[in-house]
Formats: structure tokens, C-alpha cells, sequence
């Protein structure tokens, strides 16, 4: 709840107003980066800061989270000529971004 009134970005929230915080925009904010909700691994805007970042607030998973990645993007080379990336589904839930699942397939040249 509101304990006095508050103005962000332009919208006014009165006293005793319940306020609920969502996190699902705080990486891919529009503000900061073009085409906000694409992935792109050569992305150049790199000023901002990405999820997983080591910070006051830090992602207690983000450790293991870059092992794994680690470990995939040094294997795919050897074992995949081609990958070919689909159509991502992202998981519903209204605090924190992630997806459910984005299908990728291997193919030879």
C-alpha cells in the first residue's frame, strides 16, 4: 500500500492505493534497448545492464546458470554444424521473465 502519494513517470498513486512491483521489464526495457523483446547475442547496446549481473541484487542462480551456458556454447561447435532457433514460448508469471521453452534443431550442411 501507498503510504503517501506518489507520482512515477507521469501516473499518480494515492495514499492508502495498493502498489504491486513487476520485474518482467527490467532487462528488456524499451527505453534502453532496440527491439526489446529479441534476443540478440551480437546486441552493441551494451551501457545498460543485462540480467544475471553481480550487483547489490544479484540472481542466487546466476552461477550455475553461467556454467551451464559455459559448458553448452564450448560443445555446440564441435557437435552441431548448423542450429537453427524456433519460436521461444515464455512462461507465464508476472514478477520474472523467463521462457518455458525455445525449441532448437541441428541440421548438417
Amino acid at each position: 500500500m501507498a503510504t503517501r502519494d506518489v507520482t512515477f513517470e507521469n501516473v499518480t498513486t494515492g495514499k492508502g492505493s495498493p502498489v504491486l512491483i513487476l520485474y518482467a521489464s527490467a532487462n528488456p526495457d524499451e527505453r534502453y534497448w532496440k527491439a526489446a523483446d529479441t534476443f540478440d547475442i551480437t546486441r552493441q547496446e551494451r551501457r545498460r545492464p543485462h540480467g544475471l549481473r553481480a550487483r547489490v541484487h544479484a540472481c542466487l542462480g546466476m552461477g550455475l546458470a553461467r556454467l551451464e551456458a559455459n559448458a553448452l556454447l564450448t560443445a555446440l561447435p564441435s557437435r552441431a554444424e548448423v542450429l537453427e532457433v524456433g519460436e521461444p514460448t515464455w512462461r507465464l508469471n508476472n514478477t520474472i521473465r523467463g521462457l518455458e521453452s525455445l525449441p532448437v534443431t541441428e541440421r548438417s550442411l
